[in-house]
């Protein structure tokens, strides 16, 4: 995306004496030479007096939050009023000092140093926390009183997370320490804004995934947003099922063995095991995880309900989680029962998710695997053919 329906955006708002600034992941990202997807700003014109200029929408809530959202040109983009006061209102030598004092005063609200810079219609960078230096040092960190940035948004730890983990950065110390200690304030977040998180850390490669769920787990979000998964650290495997480690272990060698950026295949293989930390036993001296995949569906709705996510998503991580056993064991099967799974619409995913758990233990397994499914889906193919000319 171009600067150049923003540019004039601006200076309509300009030329009524009022200061506009494209702000945010737009500027990081433009300063980082990423793809610039979605171009956000903030001005000092009031919103009521914005509408009656530009086409609006979203008024109601969004007026609230100081957020418009306009169209211009076929565009929509968001205008927000900029945030806090100006350290001197009224009392400016030019107009770039009143959008430094503006900008200034803004930045302080927003979370990290890499998001709060703001940029004009000349390509003048407004930076007064130094993120461009974050970026080249690689950190994440916060703009002001790190404790208050958490305390005022507790979601701004997930995207510490998220940011950490999209750009391969390093949380700067202080920032980490503060999330440690601020990590069960979570809980008092909207559960639909911590779903959005969720689904944007697994959104990412399955590996990028796995390295932001290990982070959670280091900070101490991950046992305050999904006790379920956090819990299953505490459950060995026997190393002759599973060299690889025990049921966490296993759950994220399994993500990192999936390279597609897909968060419905990314949360199946997270959850498909869970409900071995209810069904834990020793039989014969050996941990067992009798019907884990029964559980993992009564743990998959309850996560699903709390966190409220789509009922597609949970129906979907609910027949992984169900089937995964059987597919396992596909070759085993007989072939009608076989074939019946595999026409499921679902089965693309389980088998994605299953080829990741084989994956985990041994490649060979996996390629096994491949090779049973591949050799199945021709005969389901003259399967289906004998049942449409019956």
């Amino acid at each position: 995306m171009n600067f150049k329906k923003p540019d004039q955006i601006i200076s309509i708002i300009e030329k009524m004496g009022y200061v506009a600034l494209i702000v945010g992941g737009a500027v990081r990202d433009h300063v980082m030479g990423r793809p610039v997807l979605d171009i956000d700003l903030a001005t000092d014109m009031p919103l009521d007096q914005l509408s009656k200029i530009f086409k609006s929408r979203g008024i109601g809530k969004s007026r609230d939050f100081g957020i418009l959202s306009i169209e211009y040109q076929g565009r929509h983009f968001e205008i927000s009023s900029f945030r806090g006061e100006s350290e001197s209102p009224g009392h400016f030598s030019d107009l770039e000092e009143k959008k430094r004092s503006l900008f200034h005063a803004d930045a302080r609200r927003r979370d990290f140093t890499i998001n709060a810079m703001a940029m004009d219609a000349r390509r003048l960078i407004f930076d007064p926390f130094q993120g461009r230096i974050d970026i080249e040092k690689k950190i994440i960190r916060t703009t002001d009183n790190t404790d208050r940035i958490f305390s005022d948004d507790p979601v701004r730890m997930l995207r510490a997370v998220r940011f950490a983990c999209v750009f391969n950065f390093e949380i700067e110390s202080k920032t980490l320490s503060s999330i440690k200690k601020l990590c069960h304030k979570i809980r008092t977040s909207a559960p639909e804004r911590i779903t959005l998180e969720l689904m944007n850390l697994a959104s990412m490669p399955g590996r990028d995934f796995a390295k932001g769920l290990a982070l959670l787990r280091q900070l101490g979000l991950l046992e305050q947003i999904l006790p379920e998964i956090h819990r299953l650290s505490q459950f060995n495997h026997h190393p002759d099922h599973h060299p690889e480690g025990g049921v966490f272990q296993h759950t994220m060698k399994a993500l990192e063995a999936n390279e597609k950026a897909d968060p419905k295949i990314n949360l199946c293989i997270l959850f498909h095991d869970s409900g071995k930390a209810m069904t834990f036993q020793i039989k014969n001296g050996r941990p067992a995880y009798h019907r884990h995949d029964k559980a993992g569906e009564i743990i998959i709705r309850n996560v699903g309900q709390r966190l409220k996510f789509p009922r597609k998503l949970v129906d979907l991580m609910c027949f992984v989680a169900l089937n995964h056993m059987k597919g396992l064991k596909i070759n085993e099967m007989r072939p009608a029962k076989a074939f019946r799974l595999m026409n499921d619409p679902h089965w693309p995913v389980l088998k994605s998710v299953i080829r990741c758990d084989l994956m985990a233990r041994s490649k060979s397994k996996a390629q096994e695997f491949d090779r049973t499914v591949y050799e199945l889906s021709l005969k389901l193919g003259q399967w289906l053919d004998q049942k449409k000319s019956a």
